[in-house]
């Protein structure tokens, strides 16, 4: 057996078969339950390791059930002679199952906002409620109000501390109803978008690929743990998502993108690459779709930002364009890195700079090569924010269910092509 060729062992034939055909559910069916297995161990002990959790029995119970899903999980992966492909909801299930086991802990444990960037968005709201414009108020006085650790609070290069609103409306607006409910907590919003987040992979992916979608939203834990923090960046993916599986329909693509992006700046980065995917993809008419899809993303960001742009234009752009303008002092991971801890010297607009050029020769690169990286411009945004002053690794592990979406965009063309 040693001797003999690759291509004849029993494994080999068998992968070989399944990966060459069109349909490859079974096998990315086993693979999803091999993974989310252990997805939700690796939440369970974080969990056993960050918090008292031996303390609450109910919590505890859901931590051990936890590894008992998890060894179910393996054992049916590895089960010959059975169609896992109709079970592939477990992976939906089990990520969910992931989502909670780590977000309920934080709540019960602490129950203040961990990073500034919740209680200003929760304060915003307030204001909002209280007839106030939150683009012209300080924001500082959220640290206290919601306890957000000092080592969360983002200073300035001068000395100091940033505190005015960064973020688009909706960032905001999401939580009016329920702290008009009496709701006093919003991370339960984040937890209904990260919910609804992997029903979308679920039901809008290829059905080959529903034992592996849900996965992009749980595939590190940074993407389970900054749920409960209230990292804002889960409110952009959901319609984005939407989006990314709309873009057949340029209407309905543009309206998802023009709710994404009043959430965020982030799926900003995507714009340019999105028009060249339509104009390269819809060749025949072109002009209508593109006037469709941005006709609809502008007219949408515009209906949502319109009040705030009349009510405080200089206030509004300010918050619109604070990634580039503010001047926060370097923090996260990234090219930045060498100039914060004096490996270099090198000025904020240096960065900036960079910024802009990587982004214009990914766009160069993406439209005179469009049939090699057609399917990768989705990890173009994590590439550009590398390169800036602030580089989070939420700029970075919430493109993962884009790159799922990416990844059977590919199959699909790939398998119709080589029938």
């Amino acid at each position: 057996m040693g001797d003999a060729p690759k291509a004849t062992l029993p494994g080999v034939r068998i992968l070989s078969h399944a990966f060459g055909s069109k349909d490859v559910g079974e096998p990315l069916t086993r693979v999803g339950f091999l993974f989310v297995a252990y997805i939700l161990t690796h939440v369970a002990v974080s969990d056993a390791y960050s918090f008292p959790i031996f303390t609450n029995l109910p919590l505890l119970v859901m931590n051990l059930g936890a590894y008992a899903f998890a060894f179910a999980l393996i054992v049916l992966a590895l089960v010959s002679r059975a169609e896992l492909r109709p079970k592939a909801y477990l992976v939906l299930v089990a990520a969910a199952y992931a989502v909670l086991l780590n977000f309920l802990p934080v709540i019960v444990f602490q129950p203040f906002y961990r990073i500034d960037s919740l209680s200003y968005t929760h304060y915003s709201a307030m204001l909002i409620l209280q007839g106030r414009n939150p683009y012209a108020e300080s924001m500082l006085p959220s640290l206290s109000a919601f306890h957000v650790p000092a080592d969360a609070w983002s200073p300035l290069e001068s000395g100091g501390l940033f505190g005015t609103s960064p973020y688009p409306p909706l960032s905001f607006l999401v939580y009016v109803p329920i702290l008009v409910a009496g709701m006093t907590d919003v991370r339960v919003v984040y937890l209904a978008f990260h919910l609804a987040g992997l029903a979308v992979l679920y039901l809008r992916a290829p059905p080959a690929f529903r034992g592996v979608a849900p996965i992009g939203l749980v595939m590190t834990l940074e993407l389970v743990q900054y749920t409960p923090w209230g990292v804002p960046d889960i409110l952009w993916v959901v319609p984005a998502l939407l989006m990314a599986t709309d873009l057949g329909r340029p209407a309905r693509a543009g309206l998802w993108y023009g709710i994404a992006c009043a959430f965020k700046q982030t799926p900003w980065l995507l714009a340019p690459f999105l028009f060249l995917w339509y104009w390269h993809r819809h060749r025949t008419d072109v002009r209508r779709t593109i006037l469709a899809f941005g006709g609809v993303a502008a007219g949408v960001f515009l209906l949502v930002n319109g009040p705030f742009l009349a009510w405080n234009p200089s206030a509004w752009a300010a918050a619109m364009f604070a990634p580039l303008i503010s001047l926060q002092a370097p923090t996260g991971l990234g090219l930045s890195t060498l100039a914060a801890y004096g490996y270099i010297v090198a000025p904020r607009d240096l960065f900036v700079v960079s910024e802009v050029g990587l982004l214009a020769v990914l766009v160069v690169m993406y439209h005179v090569h469009f049939e090699r990286f057609e399917f990768t411009f989705w990890i173009f945004p994590a590439l550009v924010l590398f390169v800036s002053y602030r580089m989070l690794q939420s700029y970075v592990v919430y493109w993962a269910p884009f790159l799922m979406i990416g990844l059977w965009m590919w199959w699909r063309t790939h398998a119709t092509s080589n029938p």
